[in-house]
């Protein structure tokens, strides 16, 4: 009997990334792309033509790998630039019209959780809490939570701090003095209550 597969696909702004691991978590396939598609998206907020045609063919590519593999449980998620994206929805059915795809836009509460849950593989039972900081192509992530398994997320801020935006201009619509203040309670709170026993 074929046994079930799991494969998720994480589009960033910057490149995609592919893992197909079978039900006990052992890795079978690990894929990753320069999709870029944060290229060019400033100060318009679209995502150029050049950018969707080299997603599109990240998960044509992706797709045929998949197909590889019998009873395969997928989940595809899209983040920051999908998430600013003017015709971030139009790429997302291309993407669906070329590969049979669906692409999830996830929030930055959603792409936190995901990221505690994965990195506290590396930190359980080393402390009562931990604070994760996730900087990302087109977003920062910074977490607090309770390392239990859990993971129950105290408090958590989703900057739409982008790099590739910095090398052009500082943001500053984009980064608001409210966000920054947001950020700089939550560092200050992050080493109080890391701190305690």
């Amino acid at each position: 009997m074929t046994r079930p597969c799991y494969a998720a696909i994480d589009l960033g702004t910057n490149s995609c990334r592919l893992l197909i691991c079978d039900e006990k978590g052992k890795r079978l396939c690990k894929e990753s792309t320069q999709t870029k598609l944060g290229e060019g998206m400033y100060p318009e907020m679209r995502f150029t033509p050049e950018a969707i045609e080299r997603g599109v063919k990240c998960f044509y590519n992706f797709k045929k790998i998949i197909d590889k593999y019998e009873k395969v449980k997928l989940r595809a998620i899209a983040t920051a630039s999908c998430r600013m994206a003017k015709n971030g929805s139009e790429f997302i059915r291309q993407v669906y019209g070329e590969s049979l795809i669906p692409i999830e836009v996830v929030d930055g509460y959603e792409e936190a959780r995901l990221n505690l849950k994965g990195s506290l593989e590396h930190a359980r039972g080393k402390s009562r809490y931990v604070v994760l900081y996730d900087l990302g192509g087109g977003s920062t992530e910074i977490t607090l939570a309770e390392n239990t398994a859990e993971a129950k997320i105290i408090h958590t801020v989703s900057i739409p701090l982008v790099i590739f935006l910095y090398k052009i201009n500082m943001i500053g619509e984009l980064v608001t003095l409210r966000k920054l203040s947001v950020l700089k309670t939550l560092m200050r709170m992050g080493r109080s209550v890391c701190g305690r026993k």
